[in-house]
């Protein structure tokens, strides 16, 4: 008993890591059922900045608990840039960043010219269960304006 009294105490003594719930507000995108398989079937995507971070919220129709396929997100951030992308897609906008969540491997921030985004802080959360993946970013790496394009 005593040791789950000071349980509690040690995790009141934490710093908070404060969890903010999804908001309607956040929607970006509603998509139907339209993918041959149910795991590159995105249903919904979300948009937020919490304290430094941006974060990326995408809800899949069935994702699974191991990845089958690599994700690329182009943001477009700032004015100008390029729509050349350096993989096999196109882009009908222009973007400044491109994430790359690979089903193996390491995460990457990329520029335009090629080079690493110096601080991004990239971390992708995949919640199967929920199939939700949460991606973070420093919003500060991204030099970014108010109106952010995913």
């Amino acid at each position: 008993m005593i040791a789950l009294l000071v349980c509690f105490f040690l995790a009141a003594c934490q710093p908070r890591n404060e969890f903010q719930p999804w908001q309607y507000t956040d929607l970006r995108l509603l998509d139907g059922v339209d993918a041959a398989q149910a795991s590159h079937d995105l249903v919904a995507a979300y948009f937020r900045t919490v304290g430094t971070q941006m974060q990326i919220r995408l809800d899949w129709l069935d994702l699974p608990t191991l990845a089958d396929y690599d994700l690329y997100l182009a943001i477009d951030c700032r004015p100008g840039e390029g729509q050349t992308l350096p993989i096999q897609a196109e882009s009908n906008l222009p973007w400044d960043v491109l994430l790359v969540i690979p089903a193996a491997g390491e995460l990457g921030a990329w520029q335009t010219d090629g080079s690493p985004l110096p601080g991004s802080g990239l971390r992708v959360l995949r919640d199967p269960l929920l199939d939700t993946l949460i991606i973070s970013l420093n919003h500060s790496a991204l030099n970014a304006g108010p109106n952010i394009k995913i």
